[in-house]
């Protein structure tokens, strides 16, 4: 009696579909479901990982990475690299996980499902629809929104919680991934495309500037910072041509002058150190530096005749085009403050000293014997300025937006004098919409300049 109704019992379970379901079925379904959630975890854990890997700083990358390693790593081995590779090793096995995970669920309890209710095939196709539509949901979800939605501004504090588990996920082992890597490598090499492992991590110029100007705006460099890699940036282009210190504006001694006239000319422009020339600018023979001649004349060690010749020390001598850069590497290697430019023609241009290329970098310092020199660039009130007229063109369009030409001169004052070569003080000349007004001039040289809109000329 107790064995037919025990019969009964399966035979009316075997009717039910029970044939297709295993023993332990329930737990069999939180099997699934946590396999499904670790998967999704993994997805979601290699997507801000990456994300966190983008952001950081490659000395923390490579702290990191020799942090987990239990003896030193090769030189030539890239920490960003093996990261990113573990974590392309972590997702792909998230996303095949998953595969298989959706297609052993859909056997197991999908296919019975619809083999057991006469379901139309319309409505099989639309459940196979979202249920792909929800694994791809869950992606894109997890692998791509939720980086920014966990880490956000809270990046400082999550960061640190990634890199235990990277370092444990860098030892997990991936089955035929060096066959995978080789295979690739030499399909590639059988087309004639090299592949290489190391990504190229190298930003140019513009890019860094992109950076720094995307820092500069989220407040993670100040102005100051910015201004002084920009300068860099800047510096790197320059040649002695631009910044040099004009020919006219030369102070020099004639190498037989008088110890009255040299301290009267030391009492005026209260320069350290003076070109020595030999008749006129074109024939510069040195520099002295006036400290030694006046300590010497203190103590009555100065000679009264031609004080200036056992002073006059070797001084360098570029071209125009010479890049400012290189000009600096000379000044440091033959340990000379101070350089004349040579035109075309081998007269003299200029002159450059090692301050003016360390305002290039850091911008203009006035010492206690520039108080009456007016800065560069002083600003009246909104786009209103009082220009040096040595100011480059490239740097005049860049402060007011206008488009001046600089084929035939490279400074505004020698713009201005391509205009009109008779220019006197006080002249004005419009272009792209500002008034370029002549305020001080020396001779026939350009010193200030006024610049204002249009519309406030009255």
């Amino acid at each position: 009696m107790r064995k037919k109704k025990m019969g009964k019992v399966i035979g009316t379970d075997c009717d039910r579909g029970g044939e297709d379901l295993p023993e332990g079925g329930v737990p069999m379904t939180f099997l699934y479901l946590f396999l499904f959630l670790f998967l999704i975890g993994l997805l979601s854990f290699c997507a801000s990982a990456e994300y966190v890997l983008g952001n950081l700083r490659p000395s923390q990358i490579r702290k990191w990475y020799h942090d987990g390693q239990k003896k030193k790593a090769a030189d030539d081995v890239h920490p960003a690299e093996e990261y990113s590779a573990a974590i392309q090793k972590g997702t792909v096995m998230a996303l095949l996980g998953l595969g298989w995970l959706g297609n052993s669920a859909a056997e197991r309890w999908i296919k019975p499902l619809f083999a057991a209710t006469e379901i139309p095939f319309i409505w099989r196709q639309a459940f196979s629809f979202l249920a792909a539509f929800f694994l791809l949901a869950s992606f894109v979800f997890f692998a791509r929104w939720w980086p920014g939605i966990v880490i956000g501004n809270r990046f400082g504090q999550m960061a640190p919680l990634f890199r235990k588990p990277l370092n444990l996920l860098l030892r997990v082992p991936f089955p035929f991934s060096r066959i995978f890597g080789r295979s690739v490598r030499m399909m590639g090499k059988s087309f004639g495309i090299g592949i290489s492992s190391k990504r190229k991590r190298a930003h140019s110029e513009e890019d860094l500037r992109l950076l720094l100007s995307e820092s500069l705006r989220s407040g993670e460099i100040n102005p100051s910072e910015y201004k002084y890699v920009t300068r860099i940036f800047d510096f790197d282009n320059r040649i002695a041509k631009e910044i040099m210190i004009p020919r006219t504006e030369i102070v020099c001694f004639q190498k037989n002058a008088p110890l009255r006239e040299i301290l009267k000319t030391v009492h005026e422009e209260g320069y350290t150190r003076y070109p020595v020339a030999e008749g006129n600018k074109d024939r510069i023979i040195g520099f002295v530096n006036i400290k030694e001649v006046l300590t010497d004349c203190i103590h009555n060690h100065c000679p009264e005749e031609n004080p200036l010749l056992p002073y006059i020390k070797p001084i360098l001598r570029v071209m125009e085009t010479t890049p400012v850069q290189t000009l600096l590497v000379k000044m440091q290697k033959q340990r000379i403050p101070i350089a004349i430019v040579l035109d075309e023609y081998g007269g003299t241009a200029g002159m450059v000293t090692v301050e003016d290329i360390l305002e290039e970098i850091v911008g203009e310092i006035h010492d206690e014997f520039d108080a009456d020199e007016i800065p560069f660039v002083r600003q009246i009130k909104d786009r209103h300025y009082v220009l040096d007229a040595k100011m480059l063109i490239e740097e005049v369009n860049q402060l007011l937006g206008t488009d001046l030409d600089d084929d035939e001169a490279d400074t505004l004052g020698g713009w201005l004098l391509t205009r009109k070569y008779n220019i006197k003080k006080g002249d004005e000349i419009e272009q792209d919409g500002y008034v370029f007004r002549v305020l001080q001039m020396e001779g026939r040289h350009l010193q200030y300049i006024e610049a204002f809109p249009r519309a406030e000329k009255g």
